[in-house]
C-alpha cells in the first residue's frame, strides 16, 4: 500500500455498513443503504446480489454506485420465491494516493405474503380522494393503504400484503380504520375480526374422555337396574 501524499486530515478508520428489511415477502418493494465512513470528498461502490433464484428481482443483481457520496441506495423488488438473499458490498475510498477498502454483507429473508383485504364504500353524495385505510395487527401498526379516489355510494376493496411471519401462532386480531367519517369498512365505522393462524389445538381429547365418562355411567345404570330386577328370595324359604 503506497504512503499517502495528501494533507487532509481524513477519518482514522474506514469501514461501510448495510440497512436493509430482515425480512421481505415474495415482490415487495424495499430500498437498501449502504453507508461508508463520513469524510472523504468521494466515494465507490458496488453491491452482489445472491440467490438460488432471483426471478422477480427486476433489476440487475449487481449494482455499482460511481463516484458517490457516503450513503448509497438502491431500490429493489424481492424475487419471486421464498429464499434467503445474500448481499455484499464492497466500498473504497481515495486518500491522497492511498486506496481504503471495506467489504460488508447482510441476509434478507424472502417470506410468503400474507394479503388482508377490506371493502370500503362512500356514503356521501361526494366524490373522495386520497383515502387512508390503515391495518393494526394485534395492537400494532403493520401498513397502510392509500385509495386514490372513491366514487360516491361505490365501494372498492383494499389490500395490504405484510410478511406471513409478522402473525403469532395462536389467535391473531386485525383492526381495520380509516379517517373518514363518511367511509365505511365492510360495512362499520371500522372493522375487527379475529382468526387462528398455525395449527389448531386438538381438543378430540375431550370428545373422547366425554364418551368414556358416558358409556361407564350407562353401563353402572343398567347393572344396578338389572340387580334390581332379581327377585328376593322369602324369609320363610328355606
Amino acid at each position: 500500500m503506497v504512503t499517502s501524499t495528501s494533507q487532509a486530515a481524513y477519518p482514522p478508520v474506514f469501514s461501510a455498513t448495510i440497512s436493509a428489511p430482515q425480512q421481505v415477502y415474495e415482490g415487495e418493494a424495499f430500498t437498501v443503504f449502504m453507508n461508508a465512513t463520513y469524510g472523504f470528498p468521494s466515494y465507490t461502490g458496488v453491491m452482489y446480489i445472491y440467490g438460488y433464484n432471483l426471478s422477480g428481482l427486476g433489476t440487475s443483481s449487481t449494482k455499482y454506485f460511481p463516484d458517490s457520496g457516503y450513503s448509497m441506495s438502491d431500490n429493489l423488488t424481492a424475487p419471486m420465491y421464498q429464499q434467503t438473499l445474500g448481499l455484499v458490498g464492497i466500498v473504497w475510498v481515495y486518500e491522497g494516493s492511498t486506496v481504503l477498502k471495506y467489504k460488508t454483507d447482510y441476509s434478507i429473508q424472502v417470506v410468503q405474503p400474507l394479503f388482508l383485504n377490506v371493502t370500503i364504500s362512500d356514503s356521501s353524495q361526494a366524490p373522495l380522494h386520497n383515502i387512508t385505510v390503515n391495518f393494526t395487527l394485534n395492537g400494532v401498526l403493520v401498513g397502510s393503504k392509500e385509495v386514490q379516489n372513491l366514487s360516491p355510494y361505490s365501494s372498492q376493496s383494499a389490500s395490504l400484503a405484510i410478511p406471513s411471519t409478522i402473525l403469532r401462532n395462536g389467535e391473531n386480531t386485525l383492526l381495520v380504520t380509516v379517517g373518514n367519517p363518511s367511509v365505511s369498512v365492510n360495512g362499520g365505522s371500522s372493522y375487527q375480526t379475529s382468526f387462528y393462524y398455525g395449527t389448531p389445538p386438538n381438543y378430540s381429547w375431550i370428545f373422547y374422555v366425554a364418551a368414556a365418562v358416558i358409556a361407564f355411567m350407562a353401563l353402572l345404570v343398567f347393572s344396578a337396574g338389572k340387580r334390581r330386577a332379581r327377585p328376593k328370595k322369602p324369609k320363610w324359604k328355606k
